[in-house]
This record gives C-alpha cells, sequence and structure tokens, in this order.
C-alpha cells in the first residue's frame, strides 16, 4: 500500500488514472461505453487513461460513471466551522466578569 503523504501530485494523479482503468477493465467497459455514460469524448478518456491531465469535472464525471464518485464524500461532507463561529463560541464559553460586591 502506498503512502499518498511521499507521493508528488503527478505521481497521485497517475495512480488515481491507474485505479480507474482498472476498475473499467474489472468491469469489463469499453472505453467507448464508459466515455458515452461519462458524457465525455473517448479521446478525453483515452487520454485519462494515459495519464494526461483532464479537467477535475472530467474526473469527476469518469468516477460516477465508474460508481466510484462516492469516494469524494469525505471532501464533500466534512463540515468546517468558519472563523467566525470559532470566535462566537470562544465568547460564549468564557465566563462572564463579575462586578465586586460591596460589603
Amino acid at each position: 500500500m502506498l503512502q499518498i503523504n511521499f507521493l508528488t501530485e503527478q505521481e497521485m494523479y497517475k495512480q488515481i488514472c491507474q485505479s480507474l482503468v482498472n476498475k473499467r477493465l474489472a468491469l469489463n467497459i469499453l472505453q467507448k461505453e464508459l466515455a458515452v455514460k461519462a458524457g465525455i469524448s473517448v479521446q478525453t478518456l483515452v487520454k485519462f487513461e494515459a495519464g494526461d491531465e483532464v479537467r477535475v469535472l472530467t474526473l469527476f464525471k469518469i468516477m460516477r460513471a465508474l460508481g466510484e464518485f462516492s469516494r469524494l464524500n469525505a471532501l464533500v461532507i466534512e463540515e468546517v466551522e468558519s472563523p467566525k463561529t470559532i470566535h462566537e463560541s470562544k465568547q460564549h464559553s468564557k465566563p462572564g466578569r463579575k462586578r465586586a460586591r460591596k460589603k
């Protein structure tokens, strides 16, 4: 198993390309069939499978057509708190200042 932290962006891209080629072959789908299903040209798919860079949207179309789109869930669903929300929550969690009582 590869440690993706040690891969360059180009190496990671090639790994993704190869993984999706392997998926297509495992499903016994022809390039022409996948291109039609993904709504892209066969030429674009051939370039992608050869490791040439394609647009991110094209990659998403290929992933969806192969049933691999759900792998992106972690990136899409993860909720990131905005700086404003973090600041407001810290303001509410601090105990308020109290005045000294007169004796």
